[in-house]
């Protein structure tokens, strides 16, 4: 019992600039040019069923709003996957490319010719790539997770988040002080917060409001002991999330790291979002301000709206 098709899978690149000036993004995600791609990951796109269109790169939306390929200190990508690694050629050669340390030993040298690699070594060779490093100065703990404090002050920290791929990294987004607030942005930690929610830390609530899903104007609740009841009726407790992720490099790692992003999803003072998240289209101001404007309680289910979507 599942979601047997997603229709639309969108794919996110975020822009963070801090008050000193400084700016970075993180993922890139899919390129327009696909015949550009890397052989092997080409070689995968013709074997599946899927519609790629991809109309501009991240370049090219940030052009059109002002800014130029020198303008940002560094490209963090949170793994190496085609939809979201990017296109890196627009950007300067002084623009630092962030990995992690196995992704680097592990794809490295990238595709010259027609080798497995899906990283191209134009993504590399003429810049400098630096290896996030968890057990440095700037290394600490974000509940259970490694973390790396990427300015040094607290505002933008990247996390180890492995098991999805190898070498993910997941981000944590500085919004507020006092309350501290946060952002976390999950990458493919997660592909639904149907994997995330519910959960032991973060229940049902007596009243899940479903009605901003189909109808933003119009409130629809339904009760916790029908979700409750639903969950049931396919062997799953209340406090488990709706869906088991079924795809990761390890396993083990993608079923860890959602523990441990969980043990932060119930503070009211984080939020997280993923890469391939469609509830947040059009909605980034309030996310920047979510702890101001109940946009996490309105959000935090919406999850709910892919049950009609299950199959036996």
């Amino acid at each position: 019992m599942g979601v047997t098709k997603i229709p639309l899978l969108r794919t996110y690149s975020f822009y963070l600039k801090n008050s000193q000036g400084r700016k970075v993004l993180f993922d890139l995600g899919a390129r327009k040019d696909l015949h550009n791609l890397a052989p092997s990951v080409r070689h995968m796109l013709d074997t599946v069923e899927w519609e790629v269109k991809v109309d501009k790169n991240v370049f090219d939306i940030l052009h059109e709003n002002g800014y130029k390929g020198t303008d940002f200190e560094a490209i963090i990508w949170s793994h190496h996957h085609w939809d979201h690694i990017g296109d890196l050629a627009p950007f300067s050669s002084n623009v630092d490319l962030v990995v992690r340390p196995r992704l680097k030993d592990t794809y490295l040298p990238g595709h010259s010719n027609e080798d497995a690699s899906p990283i191209p070594e134009s993504d590399y060779s003429v810049r400098r790539m630096i290896k996030v490093d968890f057990n440095g100065p700037k290394s600490l703990k974000i509940g259970r997770l490694n973390a790396h404090d990427y300015f040094g002050n607290g505002s933008f920290y990247v996390l180890d988040t492995s098991g999805h791929s190898v070498g993910h990294l997941s981000a944590v987004v500085r919004t507020s002080l006092n309350p501290d607030t946060f952002v976390i942005l999950g990458a493919d930690a997660i592909h639904d917060t149907g994997e995330l929610r519910p959960s032991q830390y973060l229940p049902i609530p007596e009243e899940v409001n479903i009605g901003h899903l189909s109808n933003p104007d119009q409130d629809i609740f339904c009760p916790d002991h029908a979700v409750q009841q639903f969950q049931i009726s396919r062997s799953r407790k209340a406090t488990e999330p709706l869906f088991n992720p079924t795809a990761g490099y390890n396993m083990v790692n993608v079923h860890s790291t959602i523990q441990m992003l969980q043990e932060l999803d119930w503070n009211e003072n984080f939020f997280l979002i993923y890469a391939h998240d469609d509830s947040i289209k059009g909605t980034v101001d309030e996310l920047c301000a979510f702890s101001e404007i109940n946009y996490r309680e309105r959000m935090i289910w919406i999850s709910f709206s892919a049950s009609n979507q299950l199959e036996d």
